[in-house]
């Protein structure tokens, strides 16, 4: 297991009180005129990734900065993302993605920037 996920083939860091990744089944469902209920399932399963994202202004190799992470999600196109597991998903950023730092002084080089945000993707 990794202590990392990797975003548009930056690490970051996620905090553990908040990453919650969850499983949506896709299907429709609906009651019937009888009172049954009716429920198709789809062949697709989307994964949803949602939480805080923790940046360091001054990362170490290979991990994304604040800035890198803004950009990544001002592209709206899908993405590579692999997990803390090392899975791999196509996914999709889903705003608005709200920004807290950790230093009253956000450009600090000790500062660390925490970006809450929700990716939903399939498995590649």
């Amino acid at each position: 297991m990794n202590e990392f996920i990797t975003f548009d083939s930056f690490k970051y860091h996620t905090t553990q009180k908040t990453w919650r990744p969850a499983i949506l089944p896709m299907a429709n469902s609906r009651i019937l005129a009888n009172g049954e209920l009716d429920i198709t399932h789809g062949p697709t399963t989307v994964y949803i990734f949602q939480g805080e994202i923790a940046t360091d202004v001054t990362p170490g190799t290979g991990y994304g900065t604040p800035a890198n992470l803004r950009t990544s999600l001002e592209k709206k196109q899908a993405f590579t993302f692999i997990d803390h597991y090392g899975t791999t998903y196509t996914v999709h950023a889903i705003g608005p993605f709200p920004e807290r730092a950790l230093s009253p002084k956000w450009d600090s080089p000790s500062n660390t920037i925490y970006f809450t945000v929700q990716f939903k993707g399939i498995k590649v």
